[in-house]
């Protein structure tokens, strides 16, 4: 017998033994009376034994009949059970899901964001990886990680991407004169990026998004920046301005709780203006599953929603 032929036929005989007739069975099955009369044909021929017999007006159940009601029953319900768990797994995001994030980020995106999602998909179990974008995108391309907020575009042949926002980046330095410091920037409102190249800078290593960007802004300004000393972790950059051992440049977002507490300020640089993008990231040709769909849109809303506010300091763009 044919799976899904076994199954409308016994719903059909279901019909027949509760309303006792065929016509009754045909009415709240909204089928025809031959079409219901066919299904109870076939089970006859395939079981080779009678399920009904007449009873004046109406077809009473035989004693194989009762039998089969009975298994017909218990079969039904299980796959009315099973197809509707499959229905709601089909439809509803589950399973575990990496999620890396850059440094400024993840301080000040993701555990807002997280928390959203987490209130809206329960089912999904997170791991969250924190590093810097080069470095995430080639988690992604490895597959150790499944959906990523990146800043510019790495890796850009082999990872899909959303654009999120444009943030402004700034000079950090710290909120006090500091003695190993060569200038007091501790009252500026902006800079340039001429005064910023001149200035001892803490950046990123040769190849990491931040600092080729920086460097190819400088260059285009034929000016060259005074990079002093690397380092590749944004806590340890802050760490070492406060210590007074020179400035960095970041988004406002990777110092807001610091700039909260007076410990750096926040000097925009402009002429020229550096564009800090902001993307999600995926690997390209992957399966998306439903959890990273999700993931995408959620970190999406929450981000567009949130653009302008004081943390940020950014806008959307396309």
């Amino acid at each position: 017998m044919n799976a899904k032929a076994d199954l409308i036929a016994l719903r059909y005989f279901l019909a027949v033994a509760e309303s006792g007739s065929y016509s009754g069975a045909a009415s709240a099955l909204r089928l025809t009376q031959p079409a219901v009369s066919r299904q109870i044909q076939y089970l006859e021929r395939f079981y080779k034994t009678r399920l009904f017999r007449r009873e004046g007006r109406r077809f009473a159940v035989t004693e194989t009949g009762k039998q089969l009601a009975v298994e017909a029953k218990a079969i039904l319900a299980r796959f009315d059970a099973l197809e509707s768990v499959i229905g709601v797994a089909s439809r509803e995001p589950s399973g575990d899901l990496s999620v890396g994030v850059t440094w400024a980020a993840g301080e000040s995106l993701l555990p807002q964001a997280l928390a959203l999602f987490r209130a809206k998909y329960p089912k999904v179990f997170l791991h969250v990886m924190q590093d810097s974008s080069n470095r995430l995108a080639d988690a992604l391309i490895s597959r150790k990680l499944d959906i990523a907020v990146l800043y510019h575009r790495p890796r850009e042949k082999e990872l899909d991407f959303e654009p999120l926002m444009e943030i402004e980046l700034g000079l950090i330095v710290p909120n006090e004169k500091s003695k190993l410091m060569p200038v007091d920037l501790s009252r500026r409102k902006s800079i340039t990026l001429s005064q910023v190249s001149r200035l001892p800078l803490i950046l990123p290593a040769k190849g990491q998004v931040l600092r080729d960007l920086i460097e190819n802004n400088c260059a285009a300004q034929k000016i060259d920046p005074n990079i002093v000393m690397e380092s590749d972790s944004m806590p340890l950059s802050k760490s070492l301005v406060k210590a007074g051992l020179g400035y960095t440049v970041l988004a406002l977002g990777g110092v807001y709780e610091e700039v909260q507490r007076s410990e750096l300020r926040f000097v925009p640089i402009h002429s020229p203006p550096i564009p800090w993008r902001m993307f999600i990231a995926t690997p390209k040709d992957g399966t998306k599953t439903l959890a990273v769909k999700a993931m995408s849109q959620e970190l999406s809303a929450y981000i567009r929603s949130h653009a302008t506010n004081l943390r940020w300091n950014g806008h959307i763009f396309s």
